[in-house]
């Protein structure tokens, strides 16, 4: 776990230290998920255990840049990546996530 707690640190050093962005939202969960609720979902085995492992130590992570460039930025270069609450995203998605080649039987 703290692996994982290190790596997001580092990531963040990174991304402070990138010349070529401009970092303007780095927030990470402090609460981690609910362990009682990741244990289920570690003994149903259908979420990545990486996945788990992330839950266990944060609740989410949201990131957002720019590029540092002017020029770049009337091109609206940005980047984004989000990672929702545990409950947002361990919950019944049927009938909101489909795909045409998903099986009917697909979880």
């Amino acid at each position: 776990m703290t692996d994982l707690v290190k790596k997001i640190q580092e990531y963040e050093e990174e991304l402070r230290g990138n010349k070529l962005v401009i970092k303007e939202m780095f927030e990470v969960a402090d609460q981690h998920a609910d362990n009682s609720q990741v244990s289920i979902q570690r003994s149903l085995k259908r979420i990545e255990s990486s996945v788990l492992d992330f839950y266990e130590v944060a609740n989410g992570i949201e990131i957002k840049w720019k590029a540092a460039d002017p020029k770049m930025q009337q091109n609206e270069m940005t980047g984004s990546a989000k990672i929702n609450p545990f409950l947002l995203v361990v919950k019944d998605w049927t009938g909101v996530v489909f795909f045409d080649k998903d099986p009917v039987d697909s979880p």
